[in-house]
């Protein structure tokens, strides 16, 4: 055999074992996620209920992307200082990295929210599609909906009900 087959046949192994383990990255690692368009949506909430950085965001069920950054901030609106179970006078602005669906863009009249699971597992954040013709933009923030805290809507129940 020539020198020159055999280096032929190594460059073609050569050649195969790379394009597999880069197939192997785009399947299992979030590798296609990175060829795919993307956009930043803000979300600002009363309380972030434990969502962390890099948490799932979920769109009708699917994951379509994570909560990039948390970001406490003053709320714009005038008032005085909480103090004693007053208003708070900060508020949490979540960025959302989500896939770029030219079939259903997100709106401001979607109602996005903060899962929490009541026996195992993080919260998440969900969008609920509503079909809203305001396309959302950079820069303005949609509206979250938050639900409270689960032990303190236990506590509130159980102080209704008495001993």
């Amino acid at each position: 055999m020539n020198k020159d087959g055999l280096h032929l046949k190594v460059g073609v192994i050569v050649l195969l074992c790379a394009l597999a383990g880069i197939a192997v990255l785009v399947k299992v690692g979030k590798i296609k996620e990175r060829f795919e368009a993307r956009q930043i949506v803000d979300v600002t909430f009363e309380n972030a209920l434990g969502v962390k950085r890099g948490a799932p965001v979920l769109c009708s069920g699917v994951h379509v992307g994570t909560v990039r950054e948390i970001i406490v901030e003053r709320k714009p609106a005038p008032g005085s200082l909480a103090k004693g179970g007053g208003p708070s006078p900060f508020r949490v602005r979540m960025r959302l990295d989500v896939k770029e669906s030219p079939e259903r863009p997100i709106t401001y009249d979607d109602v996005v929210t903060i899962y929490i699971p009541l026996v195992m597992g993080d919260p998440d954040v969900r969008i609920v599609p509503m079909g809203g013709q305001r396309l959302y933009r950079p820069g303005t923030p949609l509206e979250g909906v938050s639900h409270g805290d689960v032990s303190e809507m236990i506590s509130g129940s159980m102080a209704e009900v008495g001993p």
